[in-house]
């Protein structure tokens, strides 16, 4: 707008609807700023923004005639705080600093109208109605109010003392177990019993046959769709496709019938939610709740952790279906997760709008997030969160919790921020450091790095410096840039939840579908094998295993699908189908030795039957600790085995 330096905004103030607005705000400058001489003659036009609202006041805006007349408006409201007042209107002026009951905003202003922080002031009122006193309060983005504490705080150029954080590992199991061991802390053998009965409830429903699906069905459902996360396909049907099929999952189950699960998949027994506050995710809460009690039952010791957004991806229909930005997944349903800062997830909370773990908002739903999740942390941790969670309150909380918290912070949610004289970004160089205490509990830093940050924290503050390789354009190199202690920390100790999503990136199991239900279980499918390999992995490095010896994701997600897919069938002999010969499968002369079976297909069983070979010489026992030759085979597992009188091999190979 070419004339956008002549206009004011002003919000909060009361309204009527027999009012006439222009002499309401002529009333309002005169009163409140003391222009006595100001006229409606300044005043080109005057008008409110918006619709008519019960819960709070409109906006007004107003446009002047000549912008100095703007300017002089700008420095009376800057004259505010040195004027005399009672102590009253003084615990109203400065109850927060985050809000301001008369708010004049410049939509754009110029050099010679520079932006000033606004000071709260008090509440419009009419003067021929006396209101009772009332406690000082914000209000939040959904109308609420929320009561707020009347207390100034003051920010001071002092030094910061660290809190100690001597922080052990992860506690040293009694034993490291199999990857199907760790998967079933999270999906039972009950989970797959009621899944099949909610499964067949639906299919006679809906359509009214009988599917006469089973616990092992369902299970071979799932291992499917863990090997399908691993070769992905365009399309589902090409897995079943002659000459690029897959043949573990094309002998598992036909396509069709894998269609038809597929579709018809549920864990709940009803199509009608349940009696009791609305849960918009009933469909899909026994999925969440043994994915909760399975985090919940992993030990933890005191440690820094990590708390940020997950998306679970979906872009159909679904009321809680939300919009992202920046993420690499932006559209889904939004998931706020708790992360050691390794990517271990100890805890989670789905958003929607009437969830009752975030109901105690007097602090913001930031805060109420953080304070949730905080609640499977141990006492002494150390939680970094970013600016969307951050607050002073939520950290004056953290301490009275003792907990420690580090996150960036915007400036305007910094109490009393009109007190603290940060240097001006443009007279700041690169890794120059400028500290505000307050109180000796909670530290504000403000840093350049390429641009300004701003980072809040009541256990790290900015005296103790660390070197940081940063690019520099102009020497065309690395070079080192100082940094203080709690940014450092924070980009060490941040990054546990975007680990998790790089893991389950690497395998996920993608698919189209229009049903947001069978996106949520896949998604949480995904997330107990990357968090059942995450806690194998601690519990390996905490038993001193080489690295080279921990299995990578993909054996261990491979291992646990195929564990799924060779559960026997109703007929045990129609499980898995007899093998043919080396010689008749390959046709090739030369003896290759097979494939050494995962621990869950060797130890199931089932189905591990001998067969003998018709070959000219025998080959090398498979069992460890013997070095016989022989011709028999085993038929599941397909690698030769010792059986007879003096050597039973077999036996041995498939008995723990």
């Amino acid at each position: 707008m070419r004339h956008r330096r002549k206009y004011l905004l002003l919000n909060r103030v009361p309204e009527s609807s027999d009012e006439n607005i222009l002499d309401k705000m002529v009333t309002v400058l005169q009163d409140k700023l003391q222009l006595q001489e100001f006229s409606s003659s300044s005043i080109v036009a005057c008008h409110h923004l918006g619709a008519v609202s019960k819960a709070c006041a409109r906006s007004v805006l107003i446009r002047f005639s000549y912008q100095p007349v703007k300017s002089t408006i700008w420095a009376k409201k800057t004259q505010l705080k040195g004027v005399l007042l009672d102590d009253n209107q003084i615990l109203d002026l400065l109850q927060d600093g985050n809000n301001s009951d008369l708010d004049i905003s410049d939509l754009e202003c110029d050099e010679n109208c520079p932006e000033q922080p606004s000071l709260p002031a008090q509440q419009f009122e009419d003067q021929n109605v006396a209101s009772p006193p009332q406690e000082p309060s914000t209000s939040t983005r959904t109308g609420r109010q929320r009561t707020l504490p009347l207390r100034r705080r003051i920010w001071k150029n002092d030094y910061y003392i660290d809190k100690f954080h001597d922080y052990s590992g992860h506690p040293e199991p009694a034993k490291i177990r199999s990857p199907n061991e760790y998967f079933r802390d999270y999906f039972d053998e009950s989970f797959f019993e009621n899944a099949a009965l909610c499964t067949n409830m639906y299919y006679m429903r809906h359509t009214g046959r009988v599917l006469n699906t089973s616990s092992q069905e369902i299970k071979k459902l799932v291992g499917m769709h863990l090997i399908m996360g691993m070769l992905s396909y365009p399309r589902i049907a090409m897995y079943w496709r002659k000459h690029i099929q897959v043949e573990m999952i094309a002998t598992a189950m036909p396509r069709d019938r894998f269609t038809t699960l597929r579709n018809a998949l549920h864990v709940v027994p009803s199509d009608t939610p349940p009696a009791g506050p609305r849960n918009p995710l009933w469909k899909v809460q026994p999925v969440i709740d043994i994915i909760k009690d399975a985090c919940n039952k992993i030990d933890r010791c005191p440690g820094r952790f990590s708390v940020d957004e997950q998306i679970i991806p979906f872009t159909g229909k679904c009321e809680l279906r939300q919009l992202v930005k920046n993420k690499p997944r932006p559209v889904g349903l939004k998931n706020f997760v708790l992360t050691t800062s390794d990517g271990l997830m100890l805890d989670f909370e789905i958003y929607y709008a009437a969830n009752p773990a975030f109901s105690d908002r007097s602090l913001g739903l930031g805060p109420a997030i953080i304070l949730r999740l905080a609640q499977a942390v141990p006492p002494t941790s150390c939680l970094y969160f970013d600016r969307y969670f951050s607050t002073i309150p939520l950290l004056e909380t953290l301490s009275k919790q003792n907990l420690h918290g580090t996150g960036t912070i915007m400036l305007n949610r910094i109490p009393d921020r009109v007190h603290i004289n940060f240097k001006e970004d443009r007279k700041m160089k690169r890794g120059e450091v400028d500290q505000r205490v307050l109180d000796d509990s909670i530290a504000l830093v403000k840093w350049k790095d390429s641009k300004c940050i701003v980072m809040a924290s009541n256990c790290t503050g900015g005296n103790c410096i660390d070197l940081v390789k940063r690019y520099d354009k102009n020497r065309q190199a690395y070079i080192d840039v100082e940094a203080p202690r709690v940014v450092t920390n924070y980009n060490k100790y941040m990054g546990g939840v975007d680990v998790l999503d790089q893991s389950m990136e690497y395998y996920r199991t993608f698919m189209k579908t229009r049903k947001w239900t069978l996106k949520v279980i896949l998604h949480f499918l995904d997330l107990a094998v990357v968090n059942s390999w995450r806690l194998y992995k601690c519990h390996s490095l905490a038993k001193g295993v080489q690295n080279n010896k921990i299995m990578d994701l993909m054996a261990f997600r491979f291992e646990i699908g195929e564990s799924l897919l060779c559960v026997p069938a109703r007929d045990r002999r129609e499980a898995t189908p007899p093998s043919p010969s080396v010689e008749q499968a390959s046709g090739i002369r030369r003896y290759r030795p097979g494939t050494k079976p995962s621990e869950g297909k060797r130890y199931d069983g089932y189905d591990h039957l001998p067969i003998v070979d018709d070959i000219t010489s025998p080959r090398c026992c498979r069992l460890e600790s013997c070095s016989s030759r022989t011709k028999i085979r085993c038929r599941k597992c397909n690698i030769y085995l010792c059986l007879s009188r003096s050597n039973d091999c077999f036996y041995l190979y498939h008995t723990k």
